[in-house]
């Protein structure tokens, strides 16, 4: 796949998710966190997009093509497993919605989430993760 035909997919892609973040505003009169963590997935996916434009930029011979391919591949390990993380938290909202988060499972993704981020920012002088 080239650059040109990924970017328009994903360029395509944030068009219908942007669409499905005007549907959820009007669904969320009340300010549900569920509505909240289903809106910030919404705004990572589109972020995500982004990223994965960046990160195919290789194979082209261009000055700056291979900083803004690492950069991206960078940023896309490092927010992999956000999305992952706020749907587990999307879930659990779901199943207790009266309950809130329960603060030991936020401690938990966020503990997961911060040495994933360890790890992908010493692999940078390591090669562990990629």
């Amino acid at each position: 796949m080239t650059l040109a035909s990924n970017a328009i997919i994903n360029v395509y892609s944030v068009i219908h998710l942007l669409v499905l973040f005007l549907h959820s505003g009007r669904q969320n009169k009340d300010g549900f966190l569920q509505y909240k963590i289903y809106n910030t997935m919404l705004w990572v996916l589109i972020l995500m997009l982004g990223v994965d434009i960046l990160s195919r930029f290789d194979g082209d011979a261009g000055v700056f093509y291979p900083m803004i391919n690492q950069i991206g591949n960078f940023l896309i390990f490092l927010l992999n497993p956000v999305l992952p993380s706020l749907w587990l938290l999307y879930v659990y909202s779901i199943l207790f919605p009266k309950d809130g988060i329960d603060r030991r499972l936020l401690d938990l993704v966020l503990g997961i989430n911060g040495l994933h981020a360890v790890m992908v920012i010493l692999t940078q002088f390591t090669g562990w993760v990629y």
